[in-house]
């Protein structure tokens, strides 16, 4: 990992804190509530 913080530290990569309402990822790693879905789709580009 030590590439990674070298990464970060040239600042090719940047990390920044996103909430867990605004990660999209969710749908795939979470169960999630119907309302919940929609919103991920929309934030994939994805119709249901």
């Amino acid at each position: 990992m030590f590439w990674l913080r070298d990464e970060i530290q040239k600042g090719v990569i940047s990390v920044k804190y996103i909430p867990t309402d605004f990660m999209a990822a969710d749908i795939l790693t979470k169960p999630l509530s119907k309302v919940k879905v929609v919103e991920a789709y929309k934030q994939l580009g994805l119709q249901s």
